[in-house]
């Protein structure tokens, strides 16, 4: 989080704490195998691999103001958080063996083979008049094994460095005249509906999601769906309310997760999501999905390659 200065007029100005200023190299690490998920359980023989390795990043432009989150009260928004990307760095952990061991190890593995999941997004902006209608949205797969899909809608916002979250959340329908909004859904793939009935129930929504990704999100009843308390309103961070529906945590984990059962390629025409907010905030949104696909990799004769399954 980014904390103000005074900028010697009375005002303040947009800075970071000492100890992240790029002027004090700070150091922010993330890990390969979050990056790429095939590093998770495998291991690369790179002395096998004939071909370059190069890994891309791609950071958000500072001109999109989804890199921080400004302080509220006394700072001028808008304004760009730099990232030293000459210091970008690679660590690794590379194990050698024997020369006679490691070249006997290449000539009776000529073809290597590894089977892992990956993820494909699709997104769409999707207007507040569509959400509030049961909407019938494509989602790609087809020819594909998908395993489960996530969704996530983010509630567009030319300011998202205005909240605590910035931009990286899924909004929850909104509540209206004291009672909380519902959201229906359900996902076709292969002709056939993958519940008998629409999910509606909020509960139903988050055991799905567990289900989804075999874990427990560590979040309360109000960051998720709106309903319960545990949102402070008393106590802000970053001098915004967490208990805020647009610039704290409340309703902004509205994830939706579908866990496909019947371990089947998805056909021609992919898989398709239903999807109706009773009600929803004012405004524009993004709706993002995750479908996480088989793939298999192959090392063949020093050359590698990677296909869907």
């Amino acid at each position: 989080m980014l904390e103000p200065i005074s900028d010697g007029t009375g005002g303040a100005k947009l800075d970071v704490p000492e100890f992240i200023r790029v002027g004090n190299s700070p150091v922010f690490s993330v890990s390969v195998a979050d990056l790429f998920p095939f590093l998770r359980f495998n291991q690369l023989p790179l002395y096998m691999i004939d071909q370059q390795i190069s890994i891309e990043l791609h950071f958000q432009p500072a001109s999109s103001f989804k890199r921080c989150c400004h302080k509220k009260t006394d700072e001028v928004q808008g304004q760009t958080f730099a990232i030293d990307t000459t210091q970008t760095k690679f660590i690794s952990d590379y194990i050698y063996y024997d020369g006679d061991l490691m070249e006997q190890y290449k000539n009776q593995n000529k073809v290597m083979n590894w089977t892992y999941n990956d993820w494909r997004l699709s997104k769409r902006s999707i207007s507040q008049a569509v959400l509030a209608t049961r909407s019938t949205i494509d989602i790609g797969g087809a020819g594909r094994l998908v395993n489960k899909v996530v969704t996530a809608l983010e509630h567009t916002s030319t300011t998202p460095d205005t909240s605590i979250v910035n931009a990286y959340n899924s909004t929850a329908p909104a509540v209206s005249n004291n009672n909380n909004g519902t959201a229906t859904t359900n996902l076709i793939y292969n002709d056939n509906r993958l519940y008998p009935i629409d999910r509606v129930n909020m509960a139903l929504h988050f055991h799905d999601l567990v289900q989804t990704e075999q874990n427990v999100p560590q979040i309360c009843r109000q960051m998720y769906n709106k309903q319960g308390g545990g949102l402070s309103d008393t106590y802000e961070y970053n001098r915004y309310a967490p208990s805020s529906s647009t610039e704290g945590l409340n309703g902004k984990f509205f994830y939706l997760g579908y866990r496909l059962n019947r371990n089947e390629r998805v056909n021609s025409r992919g898989i398709q999501i239903e999807l109706q907010y009773s009600t929803v905030l004012a405004g524009s949104y993004t709706h993002r999905t995750w479908l996480e696909l088989v793939k298999t990799a192959t090392l063949d004769n020093g050359k590698f390659s990677c296909d869907f399954e």
